[in-house]
């Protein structure tokens, strides 16, 4: 299934004008809601790819019509319990070579507990997050190379009125 069903697609905007009179169109997947492409007002045509069994962002081809600007951005995303992730790849210089590399961990109510970035090769920048009782953030390590010793950590307090 894909695309959207013939008649008028009230719901959905296809198209968009700004006070300046620069047009927007955009084009739906109608039966998950979700934008498929993107033309926007310099006619930079970008590509949406939701392919995962929850219809998830999986591939995004940005100024796909533009060889020499095209861009792509692809989501991994990991659901094993206990190590819940999302890796994006984005291409740096060249199309498909993926350059680029994050991976954020979840905890199991969504939070994000671990951010890295691919320095080069193998080496990895990371920073670590806790989270109190009530859910606010209790603590966030400054960036470090994996594998070096910590070099300290930012924490915020709250009152007991969950006030800063």
């Amino acid at each position: 299934m894909g695309g959207a069903p013939a008649g008028n697609l009230f719901a959905f905007a296809t198209q968009i004008k700004n006070a300046k009179n620069h047009t927007v169109q955009l084009k739906w997947d109608c039966w998950i809601g979700r934008t498929k492409e993107h033309l926007d007002a310099n006619t930079v045509k970008s590509v949406f790819t939701y392919g995962d069994a929850l219809d998830r962002l999986t591939e995004a081809v940005v100024a796909d019509s533009s060889t020499a600007r095209r861009q792509r951005i692809l989501h991994v995303y990991n659901n094993t319990p206990q190590n819940v992730s999302v890796t994006t790849y984005r291409d740096q210089v060249n199309y498909l070579d993926g350059a680029l590399q994050t991976s954020v961990h979840y905890d199991g109510l969504g939070r994000r507990i671990k951010e890295r970035m691919r320095e080069d090769g193998a080496t990895w920048i990371e920073t670590d997050s806790s989270y109190d009782g009530l859910g606010r953030l209790r603590m966030r390590s400054n960036p470090r190379r994996v594998g070096s010793r910590r070099s300290g950590r930012s924490s915020s307090t709250t009152s007991w009125g969950g006030r800063w």
